[in-house]
């Protein structure tokens, strides 16, 4: 990821509200940065079986986490 981001290449992350990243030089949760957001107004969805108002908010964060790598299922025949 880090070779994309030298390219220019970007692209789209999806967090839990108690997930961390940095932002503005330092380390927030995700809930906090989307209260600071400004949000666009895109339209009306179906939600949940109700009409709900649609907003996108975006901006650049740095994920400083390090990934954990995935499990293998032990009880998974031929691995």
């Amino acid at each position: 990821m880090s070779e994309l981001s030298a390219q220019g290449i970007g692209w789209l992350i999806r967090g839990k509200e108690g997930h961390r990243a940095e932002w503005g030089g330092r380390t927030r949760k995700m809930g906090e940065m989307a209260n600071d957001l400004p949000f666009i107004a895109c339209g009306q969805i179906r939600w949940k079986g109700k009409k709900a108002n649609m907003e996108i908010g975006e901006t650049s964060v740095i994920i400083t986490r390090t990934a954990k790598p995935k499990r293998k299922d032990k009880n998974r025949a031929g691995e």
